[in-house]
């Protein structure tokens, strides 16, 4: 039996449509008891690609983009990790002001021990890549000079966990750019006042751009 055509709309649009991919392409990674709160502890990244646990001193280390930041996570357990929504901000506690901050999904990978950790911390990804230098804005300077970070996760089922530590940024985990790090890292960051500390790189092998320093 042949079908009119005008059905064929009705039966297409009776149709169900595919449904949408998961953002988080559909990835859990539970870690923990789901009946007890979220636990977070906050670590960072080693100019090496090591988690180590955070107590006062964070290296200032040079991404790729440039200027300096403290590459921040956290160890955790009781909620999913795959994906979580972490949030890092640096306060200055001798005038209240929030100077950074800086909010990412991240993936963590479950450990034996029960927590759940920065997954393939060689990358910078799956750390909050928070800002510290330079500013033009600061009264002090970063350079060793103590401040309160805070870092907070919710994963996708709404669990969220929060911890706020003080602690040290420093210069000098990176010794090639220890000099431009001292001179980004002042209060009141003025860009002529940091000449060109690094060897001129020449061009980018293979090409015609110039490398910068």
């Amino acid at each position: 039996m042949t079908r009119p055509l005008w059905l064929l709309p009705l039966l297409l649009t009776a149709c169900p449509d595919e449904p949408d991919p998961q953002p988080d392409g559909g990835l859990s990674c539970f870690v923990g008891n789901p009946g007890l709160d979220a636990e977070i502890q906050i670590v960072h990244r080693s100019v090496e690609g090591a988690i180590q646990t955070t107590s006062v001193a964070v290296p200032l280390i040079q991404p790729p983009q440039g200027g300096k930041v403290m590459l921040v996570g956290v160890r955790a357990r009781n909620l999913d990790g795959c994906p979580l929504q972490l949030s890092a901000s640096l306060r200055d506690e001798c005038n209240n002001k929030i100077l950074t901050l800086e909010r990412r999904p991240v993936i963590l990978e479950p450990q034996a021990d029960g927590w759940a950790v920065p997954k393939d911390p060689i990358n910078l990804d799956n750390f909050s890549n928070l800002p510290g230098c330079p500013r033009s804005d600061n009264d002090r300077r970063m350079n060793s000079e103590p401040y309160l970070l805070k870092v907070s996760v919710t994963d996708k089922a709404g669990r969220t966990a929060e911890q706020t530590q003080p602690i040290t940024p420093y210069c000098g985990a990176e010794p090639e750019f220890a000099r431009l790090c001292e001179c980004e890292c002042r209060s009141r960051f003025d860009r002529e006042e940091c000449p060109a500390v690094l060897p001129d790189a020449g061009t980018v092998p293979g090409t015609c751009w110039d490398g910068g320093t």
